[in-house]
Parts: C-alpha cells; sequence; structure tokens
C-alpha cells in the first residue's frame, strides 16, 4: 500500500491523536506545550492538514516521542527521502510494537551508520545528486530513533554471515559498523543472531524480508527488490514468513556467540 497525500495526512493524524491521548494531554494542552494553536492540533488529528516539518518536531517535543512522530512525518512527507513504496512501511515501523528481519546481504536501514549508509546508497544510485544522496541518508537516519525512543519496539534480527563479509565504503567504515551493531545488540529490545556460510539447511536463501506488527494493522510482511517493495498482510502470508523467520532463528547462533562472531570479523577488518 502507498499512501496518497490524503491519506498520508489522516495517517499522521491518528498518530498524533494516539500518541496524545498516551500522554494525557487534552489538545489545548498539547498547542500551549508546542506554542500552536488547539485549532491548528484539531485540524492535524483529524486529517485536513499536512503540518510543515518544523511544526511536527514541536509537536514531538512536546508529546516527549522522541522523534517517532517526527520520523513518520519524514516517512510520509519527503518524496526525495523514501521511496514512495516504502513509506508505508516506514511510517509502520514508526508505530510497531515489535519488527523481526531477515537480512542477506546487507545491513538493515534501521542499523546501518551514516557512513555505511551513505556509500551503500552512493553504489545503488550512483547518477543521482549528491543533494538527493543525502536527503536519502537523513530520511534513513531519521528512521533509528524508534530503537531509542522511550517505549521502543522489540527488534529482533537475523543476519547472514555476507553481510558482514560486503565491504560497503573504506575498512574503517565497516568497522565503524560493526562496532554499531555491537553496541545495539547490547540495548534489552534488541535480539541480533547471524548464521555462518555453510550452515547446513538455510533457510533463508530466497531473500530478504521483515515481519512488523503494529497496533492497528496486525502484523505485516514485506519484501524488497531493487525496483519496489510489497507488503503483505494476507495472514497465510503472514504465517509463512514467520515460520520461516523462527526457523532461521533456530538455524543461527544465539545472541552471545554471534556477539563473538561479530567482533571476530570486526577485527579483521581492523587488522
Amino acid at each position: 500500500m502507498v499512501y496518497s497525500p490524503g491519506q498520508a495526512k489522516k495517517r499522521f493524524g491518528i498518530e498524533l491523536h494516539r500518541t496524545r491521548e498516551r500522554t494525557g494531554m487534552t489538545q489545548r494542552d498539547l498547542a500551549r506545550k508546542a506554542f500552536l494553536s488547539p485549532t491548528y492540533i484539531g485540524v492535524i488529528e483529524r486529517g485536513e492538514k499536512n503540518p510543515k516539518r518544523d511544526k511536527a518536531q514541536l509537536i514531538d517535543a512536546a508529546l516527549t516521542a522522541d522523534g517517532a512522530l517526527l520520523s513518520l512525518w519524514d516517512s510520509l512527507f519527503t518524496p526525495n527521502g523514501l521511496s514512495a513504496y516504502f513509506r508505508d512501511v516506514a511510517a509502520l515501523e514508526a508505530s510497531a510494537s515489535e519488527i523481526r528481519e531477515y537480512r542477506l546481504c546487507s545491513f538493515p536501514g534501521l542499523l546501518q551508520t551514516e557512513r555505511y549508509a551513505r556509500s551503500l546508497i552512493r553504489v545503488g544510485r550512483p547518477r543521482d545528486s549528491d543533494d538527493k544522496i543525502e536527503n536519502a541518508v537523513l530520511a534513513r537516519l531519521a528512521r533509528q530513533q524508534i530503537l531509542s525512543r522511550e517505549e521502543p519496539p522489540s527488534y529482533a534480527l537475523v543476519l547472514d554471515e555476507a553481510v558482514l563479509r560486503h565491504l560497503v565504503g573504506t575498512l574503517d567504515t565497516m568497522v565503524e559498523q560493526l562496532d554499531h551493531l555491537m553496541e545495539l545488540a547490547l540495548l534489552p529490545n534488541v535480539s541480533i543472531q547471524i548464521i555462518p556460510f555453510g550452515t547446513p539447511g538455510h533457510p533463508g536463501l530466497e531473500g530478504t524480508f521483515k515481519l512488523i506488527k503494529a497496533p492497528g494493522r496486525g502484523e505485516v510482511v514485506y519484501t524488497e527488490t531493487r525496483a519496489t517493495g510489497h507488503p503483505f498482510d494476507d495472514q497465510s502470508v503472514v504465517d509463512d514468513y514467520a515460520r520461516v523467520f523462527g526457523d532461521l532463528r533456530g538455524s543461527a547462533l544465539p545472541d552471545f556467540p554471534s556477539r563473538e562472531f561479530i567482533e571476530n570479523i570486526r577485527e579483521e577488518y581492523a587488522r
């Protein structure tokens, strides 16, 4: 599903209303804290108006949303930052309670460092201007705030060893990326497991996918190619990918041996 401009405004309004209700604030309370008018807050919550990004930033700060609403705004209303087909998925991430992800070739956007993201995006879009590349990098980094917000989603990630081995950017870029990965692995809401080369019966060789559980949408599975992406909420499809993810976790190293595995590869890059 790709949101039309009208749907995007309604999606932002719904999430703003939910966030405000969770804090116990009235529209008037929020308006006062964000230096806006209650009427302005009302038309946004009803999906009648798209707030400017600076106003969304004020609202996010007033609600102590830890960047979640701003990240949602970026995913819905920044055409150069995120591919149109990905905006629905980024919006789901912003309100997710649980994310399960498997990556076969590259680190997921939620965990990429700025240098890694810039190198990866540039390789894939060699004819884009520097401004377009920077917009894409900033949009990707903005999504990452969901992992450190006050009530973050649980995030389970399984990586094929190939993700760690593919050289993106310089050796220093890879050392920085793996250091960042190990730091994130220590977060209580994050689990990272590695499937080493040579693992028999590897159930994930057909490609990358992501399962996202969000209020009001249930669970959605997202698959992506270079040209487009496909979110599915058909229960039989979701169940099948959930089964595969369970098999992947069973084939992967447990969390602590996975951290040791990452550290060993990091040392190879640092030599």
